[in-house]
């Protein structure tokens, strides 16, 4: 399968900095094996909230339009909420998502203590924050709680599942409970979008940010889980989001990136 990368380099509105860094060091890795590399470059004043939506714009215009052409998109993105983008390109109203974290990405700015406006992409996706800033992405609809399943999240806070139970997101802890989700069962969907936090992973095997913690996924559990994926649902575009190469110490990360692309495009 023939793929290309869509790279937004940017981490709470910095460029090249920390998980912005991470789209470059990926495309790197899998550049010989793309067809063809869009790099988004943004410009004025770089303002986080503003830098994610207008990230999420330019995401949604060039996912469609891989995807009329019959191209298989894969985006590389500092932050979490590109996937916002995503899947308003791929159709919200005929996408569903299996989003694989470590964290549960359901904060508000009402629930928030960080301030972190990455903690909240499925909150966005699903219509429970930054609605009149999610309107402005081309194709952008919220997306039902029953679109969606929560891959992990072992490091979710209260104020998260709190929302994510009311929006209705299914959240899975194990492989085998992946296989069992109703979005794996159900065929009202004409595919799915797969989001890829390696914090997920358990720090004991790969770093890939400096969020990871103890108490994730194993990277076989991780391989094993996209392949069933694979297996039940076309999968529509990828998302690769909070990559920080220097955090990867050992390339473990990096490599299980590399992995998993290959499986998911042959």
């Amino acid at each position: 399968m023939n793929f290309r990368l869509f790279c937004a380099p940017y981490d709470s509105g910095r460029r090249g900095e920390r998980n912005g860094a991470g789209p470059a060091a990926l495309s790197e890795a899998l550049r010989g094996r793309a067809d063809g590399v869009e790099e988004i470059n943004l410009t004025g004043y770089l303002a986080e909230i503003s830098v994610a939506f207008q990230v999420a714009r330019e995401l949604s215009t060039r996912v469609s339009r891989c995807l009329a052409e019959g191209g298989f998109p894969i985006v590389l993105s500092g932050n979490c909420s590109a996937a916002v983008g995503t899947i308003a390109g791929c159709g919200c109203a005929t996408t569903g998502a299996v989003w694989f974290d470590g964290h549960g990405e359901g904060m508000t700015p009402e629930t928030t203590s960080s301030g972190f406006l990455d903690g909240m992409g499925i909150s966005i996706l699903t219509g429970r924050s930054w609605q009149t800033m999610a309107r402005s992405i081309p194709g952008f609809a919220p997306v039902p709680g029953s679109q969606l399943v929560l891959a992990g999240g072992h490091d979710c806070e209260p104020a998260e599942i709190a929302l994510l139970d009311s929006a209705g997101v299914e959240r899975v802890r194990t492989v085998d409970a992946l296989i069992s989700s109703k979005l794996l069962n159900q065929h009202a969907l004409d595919g799915v979008y797969v989001h890829l936090d390696l914090d997920i992973l358990d720090s004991r095997e790969a770093i890939a940010n400096p969020w990871a913690t103890p108490g994730g996924w194993k990277i076989a559990d991780l391989v094993e889980a996209v392949r069933i994926v694979k297996s039940r649902r076309r999968i529509k575009a990828v998302g690769i989001a909070s990559y920080d190469p220097h955090a990867d110490r050992d390339g473990a990360a990096a490599r299980t990136v590399v992995r998993l692309v290959e499986m998911i495009t042959t």
